[in-house]
């Protein structure tokens, strides 16, 4: 997941902006095509340590967009005392994406369960449009 910051692109604080209009910014600034982008605008400010020494910065600096791309999807395979990563494009069914990592990690397909909160997946479900940034995302 990439993370920007409004006050480093202003051309996104615009009132009449549209949604489409962003993307192609996000396109621009991240290299992930409109499509595959998948986005969480929040307000980050959580160190009150600091408050005093914030006060000067920009609002718009606390503004920030989460993004990640369902084509290359950075995702974690636990099971048992193995851990390790790989990328998936979300868009393919569970069943390719088993496929694809038995192919390079060698992890029989029976084994494997894609969980998200508290979901496990079918074989025929597409995740490109679960909430990944309300629900962790681990292939066990």
């Amino acid at each position: 997941m990439e993370t920007i910051k409004f006050s480093d692109f202003p051309e996104l604080i615009n009132p009449n902006l549209k949604l489409k209009d962003a993307k192609m910014i996000i396109q621009d600034k991240t290299d992930i095509e409109e499509d595959n982008q998948r986005f969480h605008i929040y307000f980050d400010f959580f160190d009150f340590y600091g408050w005093e020494s914030y006060n000067e910065n920009s609002f718009w600096d606390f503004f920030k967009i989460k993004i990640y791309d369902t084509s290359r999807y950075f995702a974690k395979i636990s099971k048992k005392f193995y851990d390790t990563e790989i990328t998936l494009d979300l868009n393919k069914k569970v069943e390719e994406l088993k496929q694809l990592i038995f192919q390079q990690k060698k992890i029989n397909i029976d084994n494997l369960n894609f969980s998200y909160g508290n979901y496990i997946s079918s074989n025929n479900e597409i995740l490109n449009n679960v909430n990944l940034f309300e629900n962790e995302f681990i292939v066990i």
